[in-house]
């Protein structure tokens, strides 16, 4: 199962006084945590879609069990499949957290 968090607060480095809300989220043995920024969800295609979130959600659930470096270069790879060479218009960050058993 995905479970989407939601963000507490203007994006990190925006502004030096931003204000953000703490949460929490329990990661069981085996989950993976997954940050990502704009530039991976919003990077577009020769036909200007969007690559998305549930491309992403897709990629990442089907690696899911590889070892964390397989699992974002497929991402990487997915993505770069999907925009066919349309440059990037914005910074590209992925960040993955497994917990072990």
């Amino acid at each position: 199962a995905v479970e989407w968090l939601r963000s507490t607060g203007m994006p990190i480095g925006i502004l030096p006084e931003g204000a953000y809300r703490q949460g929490e989220v329990d990661l069981a043995p085996g989950d993976l945590l997954l940050l990502y920024t704009d530039g991976i969800t919003e990077a577009s295609d020769p036909d200007d879609e969007e690559y998305g979130q549930e491309r992403l959600r897709a990629v990442a659930s089907r690696h899911r069990h590889r070892p964390l470096d397989d699992l974002l270069r497929a991402v990487e790879d997915d993505l770069a499949e999907f925009v066919r060479g349309v440059p990037y218009a914005d910074d590209r960050t992925i960040v993955v957290v497994r917990r072990e058993a």
